[in-house]
């Protein structure tokens, strides 16, 4: 009879999700899951192709614990579309691997995975729904908002600076009521 395989596919994720939140990617390697596991190597490569794979599913995994971030800031707002902003930032704060994995890597040359922004339509939807633009407007609109947005996150991922809800609502406020107003002028 062979051995009882004790750790499956679920397991090493779990493992390499915890370890990716602790160290960053680069701290996720084959060894180090594998000593979270307590086993050898030999499991991880059972289940799995490679560690790009892993790392792929690692993506995945981050990518959905995001978009149920940001689909709870949007259902906590009264505001659906700043809810959506403030949980973005919020996501950096408390989740600063993953929001590093996500959003601070080389995607150009290098991305992580060929994952899709699931949270985007949510985003755009309430964009669309409160300033009342085309889907094509309503799209550029929002990359603009959310390069402010994004450089807050990013301050806040790697502790550069520290922001209050109040000082995020504030500003978020600001600048989005200074887009609203380009916008809707053109």
């Amino acid at each position: 009879m062979p051995p009882k395989i004790k750790f499956g596919r679920e397991e090493i994720i779990t493992a390499a999700l915890k370890l990716t939140r602790e160290r960053g990617i680069e701290g996720v390697n084959a060894r180090a899951v594998a000593a979270r596991l307590g086993c050898s190597t030999q499991p991880l490569f059972r289940e799995f192709e490679s560690m790009e794979q892993i790392k792929d599913e690692i993506a995945r995994r981050a990518m959905s614990i995001y978009a149920e971030h940001i689909a709870e800031g949007a259902s906590r707002e009264p505001i659906s579309y700043k809810g959506t902003g403030l949980a973005y930032i919020d996501f950096a704060r408390r989740e600063p691997e993953l929001f590093k994995l996500l959003f601070m890597n080389d995607r150009l040359t290098k991305p992580v995975t060929e994952i899709e922004d699931s949270s985007l339509e949510l985003v755009i939807s309430a964009l669309m729904e409160q300033v009342k633009l085309s889907r094509g407007r309503a799209m550029e609109m929002h990359r603009h908002m959310w390069i402010f947005v994004h450089g807050l996150a990013v301050m806040t991922a790697t502790k550069f600076m520290s922001f209050t809800e109040e000082e995020l609502s504030r500003m978020l406020s600001e600048e989005f009521l200074a887009m609203k107003g380009l916008y809707e002028k053109q």
